[in-house]
């Protein structure tokens, strides 16, 4: 089969913070996987002016693949000019170049124009498929299959942030037509994604659960207790809460639930460690009400590199992940692996991949979370329990799994 891999996100792999997401680490374990496979012929898709950064990424791990983009012709090199001015202008707080809207307009006109000659490059190709990012006109004229993944609604489902025209959520929503297939990491995200897009065909909507594998090697317990020591941390005693401080993780409530729990108990070396990208921490904890004489308790960890973030979860007394509303909840699994006992929510896609290896409660139940808090404080063989389960849990999910099930959905549509 041959393949033709959108490698597009692949242009940040020399970002070291969020722009290197969840996506991106899906997307790299998955090129890996098909990249193995004897009967698969894989070549990367890229848009032309993420052409160089792409490249570098591919012949640094990948150098038998080849890289294939758009011809680079000249209104689109002007298009890609004017779109980086004015973002570069958008992040002094100016305005957009005066008449660099209509223009690039234009660009996007004769893009449609050129479409038809693009498709040329590409009509050998079995299938396009895409970890994150909408087709191109360009393949969409060839005919092939088009295979997505979808991650998650949570722009919508949450209504925290606009999905604007560039996100990759808005641009797949654009396009989504009952020709294309798609691959949901959830039933959970199958589930919203039939809901709030209709356009799709619930029978080319298959779930395929994604896989994992540690980012680093597990540090050694020396290590580990340095790691943990430099943030001002003791180990086992701490509440770790991971992820971005936005509102559907959920964060303040499980600070307040956090800080009662350590009260009501009297464990004066207890602290919560909030790990992941903060920019005002001061602001958060006002947000989450927390008393002044209470915030010593809270520790605000930043972003932390994947070799330690191991560390982390080793030294903690257990992962509170108890968001709102998640596609998939890959941080419960790398707990798991690690023998840190899971809290997390009971709703959206967090049951499915934890199984019977967490406590999943409520999330809009502060009481709850103390409770699981103190459930775990109190009973030894719980904790021991839930150590184990969860790293049989763990096993359950692997990308040679998710990769087989997807390389089978899409080998299966062509001899249908």
């Amino acid at each position: 089969m041959k393949l033709l891999f959108c490698g597009d996100i692949f242009s940040n792999f020399e970002c070291e913070t969020s722009f290197r997401s969840g996506i991106f680490f899906v997307a790299s374990a998955l090129l890996k996987e098909f990249s193995a496979m004897e009967d698969v012929e894989l070549t990367v898709y890229c848009a032309p002016d993420k052409r160089q950064a792409v490249e570098r990424f591919i012949k640094k791990s990948y150098p038998q693949l080849t890289v294939k983009t758009l011809q680079m012709l000249p209104h689109r090199s002007f298009g890609d000019y004017l779109k980086n001015r004015n973002a570069r202008r958008a992040k002094n707080g100016l305005y957009p170049l005066k008449g660099s809207g209509k223009l690039i307009r234009l660009t996007e006109a004769l893009d449609r124009l050129y479409a038809g000659g693009d498709a040329k490059t590409f009509r050998d190709y079995d299938a396009f498929f895409s970890p994150c990012e909408a087709a191109p006109r360009a393949i969409e004229k060839t005919g092939m299959p088009v295979y997505t993944i979808i991650h998650d609604l949570i722009p919508i489902v949450t209504g925290e942030f606009p999905v604007a025209k560039g996100y990759w959520l808005y641009d797949i929503m654009q396009q989504v037509s009952r020709e294309k297939y798609y691959f949901c990491i959830s039933q959970c995200t199958k589930r919203d994604f039939l809901k709030y897009c209709h356009k799709a065909d619930p029978e080319k909507v298959r779930v395929v659960y994604n896989g994992y594998t540690a980012s680093a090697k597990a540090p050694e317990r020396e290590q580990t207790e340095q790691i943990i020591k430099a943030a001002g941390l003791v180990q086992k005693r701490y509440i770790l809460i991971l992820g971005n401080v936005v509102p559907h993780k959920n964060v303040n409530r499980q600070l307040r639930a956090g800080v009662r729990f350590i009260r009501q108990r009297g464990l004066s070396d207890f602290q919560i460690a909030v790990v992941g990208s903060c920019n005002d921490p001061e602001e958060i904890l006002q947000s989450a009400k927390i008393a002044r004489e209470d915030r010593s308790l809270i520790v605000f960890c930043g972003y932390v590199p994947d070799a330690h973030i191991r560390a982390y979860y080793g030294g903690a007394f257990c992962l509170s992940f108890t968001s709102l509303y998640e596609g998939f909840g890959l941080p419960a699994l790398e707990a798991m692996q690690d023998g840190c006992p899971v809290v997390t929510s009971n709703t959206s896609a967090l049951p499915e991949v934890v199984g019977d290896a967490a406590l999943c409660i409520p999330p809009a139940d502060e009481e709850a979370h103390i409770e699981a808090y103190t459930r775990l404080w109190k009973d030894e063989k719980l904790r021991e329990e839930l150590i184990r389960r969860g790293k049989e849990r763990v096993k359950q999910f692997t990308w040679e799994r998710t990769a087989k099930q997807m390389m089978d959905g899409m080998k299966n549509d062509r001899t249908v």
